[in-house]
């Protein structure tokens, strides 16, 4: 059988180089492809569509000959262009429906078939084909599902993640910022003692004042009952007043009190160190 296949070929051999048609360059290259000599089929059809590039059977070889060597979309090339010329060219269809099924395109690939079936109804190899094609289809859009779910499900945690960063940046943002939102205690605190109504009646003693802690303690200690009947008459008497006028500030502890408080508690100036009376 080897040895009548080589003959046949030797011979086509032949006619291809004294006398090359179309439909030489078909038998020689589709016997090549069938004893397994795709690189000769190959060459032997590549120079027939250079020489006669509208002639469709050396193109159907061509389709098969890619198909056989799984360049798939080479295949597709060669076959749609026999389609475009043939629709109804049962070989084209089935070789399209293969190269669709090895490339996963299972939907396209039975419809190829199904329209195959037409015309062969018969085919128990297209059948088979036609079943697992649409069970291939079946699986892959149940994962196509899955993993779009999936994606939308990544989106989604990284828009959650987008927006929780937003609100740590803006937080970090507003602690950095404190100086203006929260005044530093010590100023903070200043600024209410100011704002109290007691600043304005309390008199404030000077850090450079000279009088003698322990003197100033017993003063204190034998005036503060005095003091606060004095605070709580003042306040009485200030509200009872024009609430706009200003009132001086004292100079002295002495300026707290009258005259006659001065000297029924006996209060002198305090005279400094080399000074007189």
């Amino acid at each position: 059988m080897a040895r009548q296949n080589n003959n046949e070929i030797q011979d086509l051999y032949s006619e291809w180089i004294d006398n090359p048609t179309p439909l030489i360059c078909t038998r020689l290259s589709e016997r090549l492809r069938s004893t397994g000599r795709s690189d000769e089929a190959l060459e032997v059809a590549k120079q027939g569509i250079e020489e006669w590039p509208t002639h469709i059977s050396i193109w159907v070889v061509l389709g098969r000959i890619h198909l056989e060597n799984d360049n798939l979309e080479e295949a597709t090339v060669a076959l749609e262009n026999v389609r475009s010329k043939d629709p109804f060219n049962l070989i084209a269809l089935k070789g399209l429906a293969e190269a669709a099924f090895k490339r996963g395109k299972f939907d396209q690939c039975s419809d190829l078939l199904e329209e195959y079936l037409l015309e062969q109804p018969g085919d128990e190899e297209v059948k088979e084909m036609l079943t697992q094609a649409k069970l291939m289809n079946a699986g892959s859009t149940i994962v196509d599902k899955e993993t779009e779910a999936e994606e939308r499900e990544s989106v989604s945690i990284e828009k959650e993640e987008e927006d929780i960063g937003d609100i740590v940046a803006y937080d970090e943002e507003d602690d950095s910022d404190t100086g203006e939102i929260f005044p530093e205690t010590e100023r903070m605190s200043k600024i209410l003692e100011k704002q109290s109504p007691m600043a304005k009646i309390e008199p404030l003693i000077s850090p450079e004042s000279t009088v003698p802690d322990e003197e100033l303690s017993n003063e204190t200690s034998e005036l503060s009952e005095v003091k606060s009947k004095k605070i709580v008459r003042e306040n009485a008497e200030t509200s009872s007043i024009d609430t706009q006028r200003v009132r001086r500030e004292p100079r002295s502890l002495l300026d707290l009190f009258t005259s006659e408080e001065q000297k029924e508690l006996n209060l002198k100036p305090y005279n400094h160190a080399g000074e007189k009376d």
